[in-house]
């Protein structure tokens, strides 16, 4: 019986080796038919792929596994009963009858373990818990952040489908892909114009049936939003209905820019388009008209009325826009003039098609962008003027200030040399502008020239500084600082007394009606027309790819869960390695507000901490590279608002109170004592001792510990002689 039962477990083992190779060369033969049929192109990307391994390895061990479970199992029963029925004859004979009925429940039972009922619609493939859906939108989101063009998309999808198992449900292009995830590619709408005669084409023919123009390059491409859609699904997105519920009106700044599209071409980019406004804006502004009049339905319980407060962008953008080169006092009188007569009055070319549309009348919605204007127009110009009057010792000690500069964290741009200006940034130009150049030029230039431009410099940071400086009294005090600036401007610049630099007295009428700089400018819009933008590979179809990936971005965005707006302050960061005992004036804190007498389990320690919403580091934090985001102004209780600076030494915890342990520095004088010698010293005394401070160099022996709500800002120190010069970051929200 010993020999009949190995035969037993030997052909059971044969046969189901037999089988197992047999369905492995099956699959890889079905595996190198899908693989032959997909594109063979060299441009594949290299792609190191994290999915399910070798199925057919897989399945081999999990077979060759559960058949010696299995065998093992039953072998032990049939020895058992063995043991126990020796002495019956009967059962004796009977038992290879027996080990055949074991044969064959082992085989059904691995039959059956390829046939498992499992609904594979939704999955990605039958060996993953991932549903196709899930699978197409991570990819997508990878595929966009990574900037890849449809054509290598669809190389990457075939490749990641041949190395799936079969059968799998990877869309076979990014076609299927964006059906499949339900994407409309329809979100703006397409039409024609024929910039010759102003009439509409049909987009499937190349000829103008009024001109008889076929030339390519007379036909401009216009695509319509569906503006109300939009608004309702940002509306709703954004969740302004639940955080809101009694709000019943929402404002829009309207902002004109345009782009080019390629750096080997003319073509651009209009988000309000090109000239004449009127005819390529002429269905927005019937639809614009329509929401203002009737509003938004969010649901059958709530609508919204719609308020387009006012318009901004730079000087070419909004001339066309605005219809005018230039205006005074008679603003509506001359525009209806020069509509009437068909000629230019007063730089006015005819009534404006924003008109009936900004709730502000014209001009007083017109807002000044003071990235244009003040950063990349005045403050480059006069910046470039003072370095050209310094020697060339001095240049270089200006460039290497300049280039090694500390910012905190969120500065994702610093500051740029003087031999790199051709290249720089509005952000890098807001940097030097409003923190470095003052203490940078200090010692390089005479201090008349340098008090005369921190006039500026002071004048534009009061009306961008969030919250006010001198509530009531902020707009006043800087008007005061820009009037003297500009009376004496030809004192010290000569030829660049120009437009832009007239445009900055409308600064505080503009402050007074729309606040701080920081609220209106362009950074938003110029960053998103710049990514917009760069959605284009080739040199072709520019406009319907840019639209295409807009659709797909728009729908990931919609998709992505957006929480509540909430001030966050919580410890980041734990420290499990530091020895509190080097910090004996931690534990003593401990000792005198907790009642608990172990201070090591009690208290923990951070390296980092987000207050309202704000990341500020420690000086334990070793991750933090050349940034400095531990230099802070700090009040040392809730009751005591003398301002304090200091570093972070680290954060500590315990009782659910939270704290920061703080080296300060003491102030040697005022910052405004460096410009006593000036002639602007009785205007400007007050905003710089409030801008900048003049502290010792090396820290002092005073430790203070504080409630981390009494962390007021983020600094930037500039080293000067045996001092610090140190200066609060002016707004958050446009740092980032």
């Amino acid at each position: 019986m010993d020999f009949d039962f190995s035969e037993a477990l030997d052909f059971v083992t044969s046969r189901n080796s037999k089988r197992s190779i047999i369905n492995n060369e099956r699959k890889m033969k079905k595996r190198k038919l899908h693989y032959e049929q997909t594109p063979n192109d060299n441009e594949l990307p290299d792609v190191i792929s994290s999915f399910t391994p070798d199925t057919d390895v897989q399945n081999k061990i999990t077979t060759n596994v559960e058949n010696d479970y299995l065998l093992e199992n039953q072998m032990n029963e049939n020895l058992m009963e063995y043991e126990d029925n020796l002495n019956d004859t009967y059962q004796m004979e009977n038992l290879n009858i027996n080990d055949t009925h074991i044969i064959g429940d082992l085989s059904d039972g691995l039959e059956c373990c390829d046939d498992l009922n499992i609904d594979s619609k939704n999955l990605l493939h039958n060996y993953t818990n991932m549903s196709t859906k899930e699978f197409c939108s991570n990819l997508l989101n990878l595929l966009r952040k990574s900037n890849i063009c449809k054509s290598h998309a669809n190389h990457l999808l075939s490749f990641i489908s041949s190395t799936l198992p079969l059968p799998n449900n990877v869309p076979k292009n990014m076609k299927n892909l964006i059906t499949l995830l339900e994407i409309e590619n329809n979100t703006l709408k397409k039409r024609i114009l024929c910039t010759s005669c102003n009439s509409n084409l049909s987009c499937d023919k190349k000829c103008c049936v009024k001109c008889q123009s076929s030339n390519s390059k007379t036909f401009a491409y216009i695509y319509d939003m569906n503006i109300e859609e939009y608004i309702k699904s940002i509306y709703t997105r954004l969740k302004l209905l639940k955080n809101n519920p009694n709000v019943n009106f929402i404002t829009f700044l309207l902002h004109l820019d345009g782009i080019k599209l390629s750096k080997s071409s003319n073509m651009k980019m209009w988000f309000y388009k090109e000239p004449v406004a009127r005819i390529w804006l002429d269905n927005c502004r019937d639809t614009i008209k329509l929401i203002k009049t009737k509003g938004i339905l969010i649901n059958e319980n709530h609508r919204i009325e719609v308020k387009f407060l006012a318009i901004t962008g730079d000087s070419p953008a909004l001339s066309k826009i605005l219809h005018f080169n230039g205006h005074n006092e008679k603003y509506h009188k001359q525009s209806e003039d020069a509509e009437s007569s068909k000629e230019i009055v007063y730089g006015h070319k005819g009534i404006s098609i924003l008109q009936d549309i900004l709730d502000i009348s014209l001009p007083y919605s017109i807002l000044i962008d003071y990235q244009h204007v003040t950063l990349l127009r005045h403050t480059k110009t006069v910046l470039n003027e003072i370095y050209k009057l310094l020697k060339p010792s001095k240049r270089e000690q200006l460039n290497n200030k300049l280039r090694l500069q500390s910012f905190p964290h969120f500065f994702h741009r610093k500051m740029k040399p003087f031999t790199e200006f051709a290249f720089i940034k509005a952000t890098e130009l807001r940097n030097i502008l409003y923190y470095g150049c003052l203490p940078s030029l200090l010692g390089l230039i005479d201090i008349e020239r340098l008090a005369h431009f921190a006039l500026f410099v002071c004048s534009i940071r009061l009306y961008h500084l969030q919250p006010s400086m001198f509530d009531n009294q902020t707009q006043t005090i800087a008007d005061a600082l820009f009037d003297q600036y500009y009376k004496d401007h030809e004192l010290f610049y000569t030829g660049i007394q120009n437009f832009v630099l007239h445009l900055h007295r409308h600064f505080g009428a503009q402050y007074r009606n729309y606040g701080s700089l920081a609220n209106i400018g362009c950074f938003h819009q110029e960053d998103l027309i710049g990514h917009i933008s760069k959605n284009i590979h080739g040199s072709n179809y520019y406009s319907d790819l840019i639209v295409h990936y807009y659709s797909i971005d728009f729908h990931l965005y919609a998709q992505t869960a957006h929480a509540k707006f909430t001030t966050i302050s919580k410890p980041i960061d734990l420290n499990v390695d530091i020895n509190l005992n080097n910090y004996p004036i931690v534990t003593q804190y401990h000792d005198k507000i907790c009642t608990c007498l172990n201070p090591l389990s009690c208290v923990s320690i951070y390296r980092r901490f987000l207050i309202r919403n704000n990341m500020f580091h420690s000086l334990i934090y070793n991750k933090r590279g050349k940034s400095n985001s531990y230099f802070v102004s700090y009040y040392k209780s809730s009751n005591d608002h003398n301002q304090h600076f200091g570093r972070i030494k680290l954060f500590f915890t315990f009782s659910n109170s939270n704290y920061a342990l703080l080296q300060r520095y003491i102030q040697d004088d005022n910052f405004s004592s460096l410009f006593e010698t000036s002639s602007y010293f009785s205007l400007l005394e007050k905003p710089l001792d409030k801008f900048f401070s003049l502290l010792s160099k090396e820290s002092s022996d005073l430790i203070d510990i504080i409630d981390v709500n009494n962390i007021l800002k983020h600094c930037i120190t500039f080293e000067f002689h045996q001092q610090l010069i140190v200066t609060e970051v002016s707004a958050y929200h446009e740092h980032d």
